[in-house]
């Protein structure tokens, strides 16, 4: 099997993990490298997520895997909704 690097975005309920993973002779190994908490917020008098502040967050985690790993083949993003 061919050695690849992938990450994966992990949107939980309260917070989002952004988690390199490694296929390397066979095995296949991960290591959380980014994570921050996501909460609800009042807007308007309505409860809403942040877009603005996961984006942000997002594209800073992907920014640090990038400079920890030489290559990413895959991304991959897994959202739960509330």
């Amino acid at each position: 099997m061919k050695n690849f690097q992938c990450l994966a975005i992990d949107m939980g309920a309260s917070c989002v993990r952004i988690v390199m993973g490694e296929v390397e002779d066979n095995k296949i190994a991960y290591r959380e490298i980014y994570r921050f908490n996501n909460e609800i917020e009042a807007v308007d008098g309505c409860d809403r997520w942040n877009i603005h502040k996961i984006y942000n967050q997002i594209l800073k985690g992907i920014t640090e895997g990038l400079a920890a790993y030489s290559s990413i083949e895959s991304i991959g993003i897994d959202n739960v909704g509330a």
